[in-house]
Order: structure tokens, then sequence, then C-alpha cells
């Protein structure tokens, strides 16, 4: 009933309740998961290095010990970080104990990961009522959730649907003051790997940066602003804008540093698993053949295909 009323008065204009606009929510949270999975069940499975060589290899490689490395993977150029695919090497440990197939295990994983991008929506359109109102919030997540880029997008294994989530949480993290959240959020995107050892056959262009950023640019021009307006803006009680200065850089830096020591040991215990050419045993170049999901996926294709 809550709900029912909520939608009524959202239609008709009038205010909203707090209880109202709960109920509401999560009926829209409710929707929203079950779109997710119709959307990640029935969107192709990306043969191409997005999915296939950059997120979908390493993690067979981590749970079957095969795997087709692609370049970013490679000691040469160290683009990827363990990291990265760690968050869906979680996901995915309830489906490894039921006797599905390389490709249903898949399809769970990205199922999961949209699921997981949905509640980062609702958590950021529930933290901006105190800012904007019930209705404010209830539109926005509606148009969040069923926006149909971000429907077909938010379940999809790579780093787009990780800057989505990041900027849903940074937001909230925002408007709850949160500030220590947030500086941990912006400190997980950026990878400082191990300094790597290219050829000295590459150009001084081609040589990888020892900087690498795990979200798309523009995450960082989100979490600037919202540091420059937490910086500018913002301070607690009773605290000099000097000591607030010092207070968020020092925190910054902390996190920083302790993401560094993160990845750095990730990056070691994978590098020394891995051999230095392809995964495993498994040779090809990145395109997911011979890794059980990969070759089911492009089976579907070519089945879909006319």
């Amino acid at each position: 009933m809550g709900a029912a009323r909520g939608l009524s008065a959202l239609i008709g204009g009038w205010e909203l309740t707090d209880a109202d606009t709960q109920s509401l929510m999560r009926v829209i949270l409710v929707c929203g998961m079950l779109l997710q999975a119709l959307a990640c069940l029935h969107a192709e499975f990306n043969v191409e290095q997005g999915e296939a060589g950059n997120v979908w290899e390493p993690l067979h490689y981590a749970f079957y010990g095969t795997g087709v490395q692609n370049f970013e993977w490679s000691r040469t150029y160290a683009i990827r970080s363990p990291i990265f695919v760690f968050p869906l090497m979680l996901l995915a440990v309830p489906f490894l104990f039921l006797p599905l197939s390389k490709l249903q295990l898949f399809y769970c994983i990205r199922v999961s990961a949209g699921v997981v991008g949905t509640l980062a929506l609702h958590r950021m359109a529930n933290a901006s009522r105190r800012q904007f109102g019930n209705g404010a919030a209830v539109i926005g997540l509606i148009l969040a959730i069923f926006n149909h880029g971000i429907a077909f997008s938010l379940g999809r294994l790579g780093i787009d649907s990780l800057t989505m989530v990041a900027h849903a949480l940074l937001f909230a993290a925002w408007q709850h003051r949160n500030y220590r959240g947030a500086i941990w959020i912006c400190a997980f995107t950026v990878q400082r790997l191990p300094p790597p050892h290219p050829p000295a056959s590459l150009s001084s262009s081609n040589r990888p940066p020892p900087l690498q950023v795990l979200a798309r640019p523009s995450f960082a021009l989100v979490a600037g602003a919202v540091g420059l307006s937490a910086l500018l803006f913002e301070c607690s009680p009773g605290v000099t804008r000097a000591r607030w200065a010092v207070f968020l850089v020092g925190h910054a830096l902390f996190a920083l540093a302790v993401t560094t020591a993160i990845v750095f040991a990730t990056d070691s215990l994978w590098s020394a698993r891995a051999p230095p050419g392809p995964f495993g045993a498994s040779t090809g170049a990145g395109s997911g053949a011979g890794t059980g999901a990969g070759a089911g996926a492009q089976a579907r294709v070519q089945s879909r295909a006319p």
C-alpha cells in the first residue's frame, strides 16, 4: 500500500512521505534487479577484448588454471591487475559449488554484477533524499535504473560497469558526508603497479606508465569535483580550514599507500603463479577460444547470425 500511495503522490505532484518513499524505492529496486537479470542473460557475450580477454580469461585462469593471456595482462605491459577482477571472483564463489557449465557460470557472474550495480544506484538515489527531497530521489532512481544505456551496460563485465558503480558509490558517500569512504573509493580506482620492464625494442611512447587508472577518465573529473567541493565548502564543526585540508590530503595519501601495497601484493602473487607466456597451457589471441565460455558464446553468436 505504501508503494501505491507513493506512486499516486508522485504522479499527482504531491509531497511524498518518508515511509511511502521507502516503499516505492524498494519496489523500483526489485524491478531494477529483474531488469538487470533479463539484460545480463540476453546480452551477447563480447568475444572481443572487453569481456573475453580482459575479464573472462583471467577469471577462467583463476578458477580452472588455464586461460588465454592478451597483451594487457602480460608482464611486458602490465596494464591490468588482478585487483580488477577480484570483486568478480567473490561474486562467483557461491556458484562454484553448483553443477554449472563455464558459460552458465559466466552469466551468473554477470547477473550478480548487475544486481550489485542496481544496489549502488539505489544507494545513490537514497542518499540524495536529504539534499533534493523524496520526489527527486524517486525520479532519479527511475531514470537511472531504466535508462537503456545503463540497463544494458551495468552488468557487462568491464571497466565501464566498474566506473558506473564507482560513480554511484562516490556520489552516495558525498551526499552522506562520508569523506573517508569517498577517498577510499577513489583510491581503489588507481593502480600503482610494480615498475614494468618492457623490452628495449619498445619506443618510449609505447612504454607502459607506472601509474594505471582502473576507472574511466571521467571518474577522475567527478572525483576531483567532489574533492574540491569538500575542501572549499565542507568542514567539520570546530575544525579550521587548514586542518580540514590537511586531514583530507593526509587521508588520501594514506589510502593511496594502502591500496598501492594491496595492488603490489596481488600483482606479485599473480605474476609468481602465471608463466611469462599465456596463462596456464592455453594459447590463442585472447578471443575466448578453448576456455569453455568463450567457445560456447561464440557458438551462440554464430547460431543467432542470419
